[in-house]
């Protein structure tokens, strides 16, 4: 959590209300940072599907997103699944990074 995202939350907790979280992809704030894509760089990426607010520190660093947020409710995974396949990812690996940290969700079509 970062320390925005943590006085936005007692800030709602304490005027009680519920704390709005935009449900943004690590890759808008990837964006915003404007570092290269990890898929530019030969890694994976689980970013796209990935739920925001951590200013992508991760990947600020030289690292790669793990979706350590979890999925978005909204997220695309067969075109992310896609995604990776067109960056030569093969499906072993595709599902060995959507369990580390989304592995009660489930994975898509074909992996």
């Amino acid at each position: 959590m970062v320390p925005e995202e943590f006085l936005h939350l007692v800030k709602s907790l304490l005027q009680g209300t519920v704390p709005v979280i935009t449900p943004n992809a690590v890759c808008v704030e990837c964006k915003k940072n404007e570092n290269e894509c990890v898929f530019e760089r030969g890694k994976t990426c689980m970013g796209p599907v990935t739920w925001g607010g951590c200013n992508s520190i991760c990947v600020n660093q030289g690292y790669v997103c793990d979706g350590c947020r979890g999925s978005l409710p909204h997220a695309n995974v067969d075109a992310h699944i896609a995604l990776m396949r067109d960056y030569k990812v093969d499906d072993k690996d595709i599902r060995s990074r959507y369990r580390l940290f989304l592995g009660a969700e489930p994975i898509g079509r074909g992996v």
